[in-house]
């Protein structure tokens, strides 16, 4: 009996890479820093969560202005303010600042932006988007999703080969809302045909996610077990290619938004692993060399472009010099790195927010949308693109978004690591000194609290003795006869010190008298009892116990 052979299925190859951002990267999470989890100050940001914020203001939250909702947060804000040093030392992680955003901070927090005319305030919002994060270390990390769609786009843009597939009368549209939405949709349909039909994922004439020969790419997210340094900037909106003799207005366009950044030149900060499914369909690379040649071949142009705009670009000049940017760049990337690009033993690839539509479309299919009412058109190419700056009236220093270095793990580029370390090491040294700062607030905010935990026991315990006391007290008395009772209640006055040396005259003397008269006619072990009590309350009044009248009220006890 023979048997027909059966051909195995390819055995996945497996790859160790390392990734050194090489502009801020912002990986959007929808997720933000409000001025309810953060205080400022000498240029830090310190970030807490609830428990922290009431272990420090406790009952002064119940103290809040009363009013309408934005008072009430208006006076939140003052409260943390006002303790921003206490709540420094209670914070679970710290982001440099500028000190434009710490002037900002301390200028707005607290105040309202402005008061609309029924009355209702405004609030400064002081937000600041944050960069995905984990939830309890606040390391930053990058999603491997927004890496695997990063590589998608320049495998797509290398099936498609520069083809135009945009229909032509798109670009005619100006300002027509309708029309407007018909293109929209236009565009999102054909971009979705197109993918399906560069990968090959149509069957029997139907699009078929199933069939995506993407899914044979498997890439774990970028982490880091060390500390990955973060920054706080502002987006820029600046025109793509303004006139060289055009200096770039101060006041800038569009919304500034502060973002949390992963800062850039961190040496192989973070680490990922991929795994590759061969496959002979000829539209996915089949190894990772050619992997990363598909990368390069289209991010390479795109990140030498952003940096020729950054020389040529008057936004970018700075007294005639290049760009700092730029001139780090160029050494990171000069001699080794770049012949490790060649060989494809590293890549270049642009992700998270604000990289901008020229680095997640295909060469010769793009219809940017330029949203300058009330003509809104589309467009072949973008009219602008979002920097990051310090400040929000900062004009030159800009840096773009998102461009990452991916090489393999144990690749020896010595140069390269030299010069990110020099341009870290200042970075490094101050967020060194930071989480010495914050490790001893913290070790400050525990001993603190021990000592107020050892004061809460020490108080609860002295109530639950003083109650037990009463309680033993209070069962005691209750077993007392009434006469019992009674010469417990003048042995009390007595040490109250009652009416000391008053005489016979005296509330006390009167009480006693009566008390004698019910006293002499009990039994003699009652009786012996209350003498003993009279004498004492009698010479505790410095009454004369020889007196006729004293001395005959004294005989009926005996």
């Amino acid at each position: 009996m023979s048997t027909a052979s059966v051909k195995a299925p390819p055995f996945p190859q497996a790859k160790h890479y390392r990734v050194t951002p090489l502009a801020p990267v912002h990986m959007g999470v929808g997720e933000t820093f409000n001025p309810m989890n953060y205080v400022v100050h000498n240029d830090v940001l310190f970030g807490f969560d609830e428990a922290q914020l009431l272990s420090v203001l406790g009952d002064q939250l119940q103290n809040l202005d009363r009013g309408d909702a934005a008072q009430q947060i208006l006076g939140l804000q003052r409260q943390i303010f006002a303790e921003r040093e206490r709540l420094a030392s209670h914070a679970e992680f710290t982001v440099p600042v500028t000190p434009h955003y710490s002037q900002l901070y301390n200028e707005k927090i607290g105040r309202e932006a402005q008061r609309e005319a029924d009355g209702r305030n405004i609030l400064n919002a002081l937000q600041i988007e944050k960069t995905a994060c984990e939830s309890f270390s606040h390391q930053p990390f990058i999603p491997g999703s927004g890496i695997k769609g990063a590589i998608r786009t320049a495998i797509l843009d290398g099936l498609n080969a520069g083809r135009q597939n945009v229909p032509s009368n798109v670009f005619g549209i100006h300002g027509d809302k309708e029309e407007e939405k018909r293109a929209n949709r236009m565009l999102v349909r054909k971009g979705k045909e197109l993918e399906s039909q560069l990968l090959g994922y149509v069957k029997e004439g139907k699009v078929s996610v199933t069939e995506d020969p993407m899914k044979r790419l498997k890439i774990s997210d970028a982490r880091s077990s060390g500390k990955v340094l973060t920054d706080i900037r502002v987006t820029r909106s600046v025109p793509l290619k303004p006139k060289m003799d055009a200096a770039i207005s101060a006041k800038g366009k569009g919304i500034t938004t502060w973002l949390q950044v992963i800062s850039p030149f961190q040496w192989q900060a973070f680490t990922l692993d991929v795994r590759l499914v061969p496959a002979d369909d000829g539209r996915t690379p089949r190894t990772f060399e050619a992997l990363a040649k598909c990368c390069n071949d289209y991010y390479w142009p795109l990140f030498t472009a952003e940096i020729q705009r950054n020389l040529e670009n008057a936004t970018f000049m700075q007294q005639g010099r290049q760009p700092e940017w730029v001139i780090e760049l160029s050494r990171v990337l000069s001699g080794e790195l770049g012949d490790a690009l060649k060989a494809g033993k590293a890549f270049l690839l642009n992700v998270g927010k604000h990289g901008g539509a020229l680095v997640k479309t295909l060469n010769g299919s793009r219809a940017i949308k330029i949203m300058k009412a009330p003509r809104r058109s589309f467009r072949p190419q973008p009219e602008e693109e979002r920097l990051l700056a310090q400040q929000e009236n900062q004009s030159q220093g800009l840096v773009p978004f998102g461009w990452v270095l991916v090489h393999e793990e144990g690749l020896s580029l010595p140069k390269s690591q030299q010069v990110c370390h020099a341009l870290n090491a200042e970075r490094a040294a101050q967020q060194v000194v930071l989480n010495e700062r914050l490790e001893a607030g913290r070790a400050a905010a525990l001993v603190e609290l021990k000592r107020q935990e050892a004061l809460r026991l020490a108080e609860q315990a002295r109530r639950e003795t003083e109650m037990r006391q009463k309680d033993a007290e209070a069962e005691r008395l209750a077993g007392l006869s009434v006469v019992e009772r009674l010469l417990e209640e003048f042995q009390s006055r007595i040490a109250r010190g009652e009416d000391r040396q008053q005489g016979a005259g005296c509330n006390l003397a009167r009480d006693l008298a009566q008390a004698i008269e019910c006293w002499s006619n009990e039994p003699l072990d009652i009786k012996a009892k209350a003498l003993d009590v009279a004498l004492r309350v009698y010479e505790h009044l410095g009454v004369d116990i020889k007196n006729k009248k004293t001395r005959d009220r004294l005989n009926g006890l005996r």
